[in-house]
Formats: structure tokens, C-alpha cells, sequence
């Protein structure tokens, strides 16, 4: 009788340390850790490219200084280029209002910098009508 309880006590044992074994590697392997930072759409990683809007050149308010550039906005979307390209008109001119309507000592600090090309990105997705535009990079700036 002995026997039958040591090997029944076993059988249960092993079973539970299976179960134990089986949870672990399901938890370790399959769940993501933490608090759910690691999905495979936060691994995903957004593609972007560089769309070429050119030198613009405007004055800046009523100061008389002059600000020349080269941009380029960073997109998303693979139609978001021909989009673009198709509103280059407004665009630019969108660009060129938000820089004739700024004050030098804006576009010269960081922040107002920063502010400046938070307007241009939002006007930009404005006019072709997505969320695809993603940063603005001035790549040559002039002000005189």
C-alpha cells in the first residue's frame, strides 16, 4: 500500500512540475514583458523618406532681414512624394507665409525654430490631407 502512495504522490508531483515547466516557457517566450512595449507593431520600424521642397527665400515680417533656406520634409506613406510633388505650389507658399509671418527672434532660438517647423508640418499635412508628414529639415539657413 506504501508503494501505491509513493508512486501515486510521484505521478502528482511530476504533473505539477510539468505544469510549472509548461507556464514558465509560455510566459518567458510568448508573452511580451513589461507593459507591452515590446508588440510586434512597436518592432515595426516606420520607414521615412526625405521629399525635396528646395530654396526658399522670403523676407521675414516688416524687419527688413531676409531668411534664405533649403527644406526638406521627412515623410511616410509611399504616395505621400507624388502628393506632395502634386501640391508643391501651395506647399511652398504655405512655407513662405509661415516664415514672412514669423519674427527674427523666433526663427534664431531653438524653440521658436522648433515651433516654426511644428506650423510648416501641420500646414503641409493640412494641404494634402494625411498625417504622413513627420519632421522638417532646413538643411542650409541664411538669415540676413
Amino acid at each position: 500500500m506504501d508503494s501505491k502512495k509513493f508512486t501515486i504522490i510521484s505521478i502528482i508531483i511530476f504533473v505539477l512540475s510539468l505544469l510549472v515547466f509548461i507556464a514558465t516557457v509560455v510566459l518567458v517566450f510568448l508573452k511580451p514583458v513589461g507593459g507591452g512595449g515590446d508588440t510586434k507593431e512597436s518592432k515595426k520600424k516606420i520607414v521615412t523618406q526625405n521629399v525635396e521642397i528646395g530654396d526658399i527665400s522670403t523676407q521675414i515680417g516688416s524687419s527688413g532681414r531676409y531668411y534664405k533656406g533649403h527644406i526638406y520634409l521627412v515623410v511616410t506613406g509611399k504616395k505621400t512624394p507624388a502628393s506632395i510633388e502634386q501640391m508643391m505650389p501651395q506647399i511652398k507658399d504655405s512655407i513662405i507665409s509661415s516664415i514672412s509671418y514669423s519674427e527674427v527672434s523666433s526663427i534664431t532660438s531653438k524653440k521658436g525654430l522648433d515651433e516654426l517647423k511644428e506650423k510648416i508640418k501641420n500646414n503641409v499635412n493640412e494641404i494634402i490631407g494625411t498625417e504622413d508628414v513627420v519632421g522638417v529639415l532646413f538643411t542650409e539657413s541664411i538669415l540676413q
